[in-house]
């Protein structure tokens, strides 16, 4: 994940069904071992990102599939389902910032 995390990737196919799958010996051997990545700028325009074991690739891997909108999915759904309750842009926090700290010294809250 170092080469992900140096180059602001993110991995799109977070699925359970395996990319790599052949018979060997008799037993069916498979694997979740292909990931597709984007760029930060690029994951919100990725939709639909699945393993699709119709379509037909060479090899013992399946194909991994998925659109790419014209549109980023934070302006798709506009809707926001935030948890915030309270406006903190209209709070004090230098006040705050006292109280907190005079309340964990009189606990004796380290």
């Amino acid at each position: 994940m170092d080469f992900s995390d140096a180059n602001s990737l993110e991995i799109i196919n977070d699925s359970d069904a395996p990319t790599f799958e052949t018979y060997r010996n008799g037993s069916h051997v498979c694997s979740c071992i292909d990931i597709t990545m984007a760029s930060n700028r690029l994951t919100d325009y990725i939709q639909n990102c699945k393993i699709d074991r119709t379509v037909k690739a060479t090899g013992d891997h399946n194909a991994i599939t998925f659109d790419i909108s014209e549109t980023p999915l934070s302006l798709r759904h506009r809707s926001v389902h935030s948890t915030f309750k309270y406006n903190t842009k209209k709070a004090n926090w230098d006040i705050f910032s006292e109280v907190s700290e005079r309340l964990l010294s009189e606990s004796n809250i380290t």
